[in-house]
């Protein structure tokens, strides 16, 4: 079983679905609502291990109620928490998350405080066949990819958020969204902002854009591997699904086009789908939906 260590944001989400997003201040009222796990490398960890992987999760959270939410549902979902720093009188973050009837969504998130300040916990991390880190906070960032460097193994970054370009440059794979690429690069489409990061970076590089699929940076020019068109329910956390079954597949020695191809599959899959981790699809649903596909 390959193995995946993720470093980054661990959330809890109080999601609320409306009929439209809220617009004005005033009071609206959600048609249905739930309490989930949430934050990049979180989910991305929990993607994994539905994908049938093992996932260890690297993160910063408080000794508070919230704090006791995400380590139950990660325990739930078989995620391993052995380096999730828990600070005493530490806040953990959360979201409100209000998503409308075509699946668009608005969040609101309070980051923590009174976190560890300081990676070091992290030196003790072992071995794992890849890794991924989002950018949330930097010396996480910076320690997870020379972790992943001094093991020799892919170090994939979640670019949803801008950071130093010193930083991502010691990464393997940089997979942004377009909100990352355009963050960085000014550009507003993926495309322009793809061209523009290959002239910044010499790793690997790809720009996620939804339903448009996935644009990757090969031999010189800009080729978009498409995704399958479903009818979106929920988008919230397809990106962290995508990331999850693309180091998944890394780590399992696949290429670059094929981890693509899979990560697509796996996050449509996911917007099919109403919300909450267990609706996050597993490896027999994935294969059959490729090879449904054609």
């Amino acid at each position: 079983m390959a193995s995946v260590f993720a470093f980054g944001v661990s959330v809890v989400d109080f999601v609320f679905q409306v009929d439209e997003l809220p617009s004005k201040g005033m009071k609206y009222k959600a048609f249905a609502s739930q309490i989930d796990g949430g934050g990049m490398a979180s989910s991305a960890a929990v993607a994994a291990v539905r994908l049938g992987g093992e996932a260890n999760l690297g993160a910063r959270i408080g000794n508070d109620m919230i704090g006791g939410i995400i380590q139950s549902e990660l325990r739930k979902y078989g995620v391993g928490i052995d380096f999730v720093n828990v600070a005493e009188g530490g806040r953990s973050s959360f979201s409100t998350v209000v998503i409308d009837k075509l699946g668009e969504r608005q969040i609101v998130n309070f980051s923590g405080s009174e976190l560890v300040s300081d990676p070091a916990w992290l030196d003790d991390v072992p071995s794992h066949d890849a890794m991924l880190v989002d950018t949330s906070w930097r010396p996480g960032l910076r320690k997870t990819l020379e972790i992943a460097r001094r093991h020799d193994v892919p170090g994939v970054v979640d670019g949803e958020r801008k950071a130093d370009t010193d930083v991502l440059s010691l990464a393997s794979h940089l997979a942004f969204s377009v909100q990352g690429i355009s963050a960085l690069t000014g550009e507003e489409t993926a495309y322009a902002g793809l061209k523009a990061a290959t002239s910044i970076f010499s790793n690997w590089l790809c720009v996620t854009d939804g339903a448009n699929g996935t644009y990757i940076a090969r031999n010189g020019s800009i080729e978009r591997i498409p995704t399958t068109e479903v009818k979106a329910i929920n988008t919230l956390g397809a990106g962290d699904v995508w990331h999850g079954a693309f180091v998944l597949m890394l780590a399992e020695g696949k290429d670059e086009e094929e981890a693509v191809r899979f990560a697509n599959a796996a996050a449509t899959i996911r917007c099919s789908r109403a919300a909450g981790r267990e609706c996050y699809p597993d490896r027999a649903e994935v294969e059959e939906f490729i090879r449904s596909a054609g």
